[in-house]
């Protein structure tokens, strides 16, 4: 187990810089993506308010009965906690006396970045860059990251399982039924590459190679970057595996907690949509609002656009449109998304807007050291 390493120790090297860039923490990319992101979510939220009774708007802001959203807001908070605790349970196996802040702020730039790039694929870098700007070396900011994932992924795939069980027979075929096919095949592919990975690491090899031969044939200019990045990720996934199995070999229970953990975040977020549903008059079943917020969550995480945007919105009120009445719906889609993708999408900004100034400054003074 080692301790927190100095500042000096935790500069992050120019090739990293790069890399990190290349795997989603651009700042060309992010800027488009919050671009594509904030204009998705107007014209989602349009569609709600079309889609529902727009003259009945108003009705619902006046309804709200204000004493339910504080304990909406307070499981919104529990929910970042566990964010962020889920990181610390693997955290300070790695590093003694680590702070669970780290554990929270890494989670708050996971969630920034997962809202500005497809399918949450920014999160991921975005959690280890933070981590490692935090003290953490890079490749236990990878295990911590990608043991998270699998355990996260565990309890989705539990949860909208569950979830669809109960709400079975209660909507007809049509968009939710696709968004759920298909969020259940990329899941299955995620999953698969991730065992694979984990498991079989050289098969995994020789099919990530042949698809950079195939790409290459498709355009040659990316035939060398193909490559290197298989070879780079490969290389990644060895020092992964090392250390991951060291640190469950030791303690083999961690991933169990980590589930557990996970199930309590998961749990806290969607009992929040129930306070607000209780905020805006509407009594529903707990265990229906649990289900159907576990599989929306589920077809949202796996969105091909940054964060679920407009796809999430729609989604929203198409499933939870089985238990609240359409007046209802445009606030609760609102006040729903606030709360687990735009507020911690701006808390997470103005973190790693911070990480990247103290970056900054460090890189300034070493460079007026050496100068000296």
């Amino acid at each position: 187990m080692g301790r927190m390493e100095p500042s000096r120790s935790r500069r992050t090297s120019p090739s990293r810089q790069k890399e990190i860039q290349e795997e989603g923490l651009g700042r060309n990319r992010l800027r488009q993506g919050l671009a594509l992101f904030v204009l998705l979510t107007l014209v989602g939220l349009a569609a709600v308010v079309i889609i529902t009774d727009p003259r009945q708007l108003a009705e619902a802001w006046a309804r709200i009965e204000p004493v339910w959203l504080l304990p909406a807001a307070g499981f919104f908070l529990l929910d970042l906690w566990f964010g962020g605790w889920r990181n610390h349970i693997l955290l300070r196996r790695y590093y003694h006396g680590v702070s669970p802040w780290l554990g929270v702020r890494a989670n708050l730039v996971n969630m920034f970045a997962a809202a500005m790039t497809p399918a949450s694929t920014g999160g991921g870098p975005a959690q280890v860059y933070t981590l490692h700007r935090g003290g953490v070396k890079v490749v236990d900011g990878i295990s911590v990251t990608a043991l998270t994932f699998v355990s996260t992924q565990l309890v989705f795939a539990l949860g909208a399982i569950s979830g669809f069980i109960v709400i079975r027979g209660r909507f007809e075929q049509g968009l939710i039924t696709y968004l759920l096919e298909y969020s259940l095949a990329v899941f299955g592919l995620i999953f698969l590459a991730l065992m694979l990975g984990l498991w079989r690491p050289v098969l995994l090899g020789r099919v990530l190679g042949a698809l950079a031969r195939r790409m290459a044939r498709i355009r040659p200019a990316w035939e060398r970057r193909m490559h290197a990045a298989v070879a780079r990720m490969l290389d990644e996934l060895e020092r992964f595996r090392g250390s991951s199995r060291k640190i469950l070999a030791s303690h083999p229970l961690l991933l169990v907690y980590s589930l557990l953990v996970n199930g309590a975040l998961y749990t806290s977020r969607f009992t929040a949509a129930w306070f607000l549903l209780r905020a805006l008059g509407v009594e529903a079943s707990y265990i229906d609002v649990l289900a159907i917020q576990a599989v929306l969550q589920f077809i949202v995480y796996f969105a091909p656009t940054p964060g679920g945007s407009g796809i999430g919105e729609v989604a929203t009120v198409a499933l939870m449109s089985l238990l609240a009445p359409s007046w209802a719906l445009p606030l609760f889609t609102f006040l729903n998304r606030l709360l687990i993708v735009y507020l911690p999408a701006v808390l997470g900004s103005l973190v790693f807007v911070r990480v990247l100034k103290r970056e900054r400054e460090q890189q300034r003074a070493v460079g007026r050291q050496r100068s000296r």
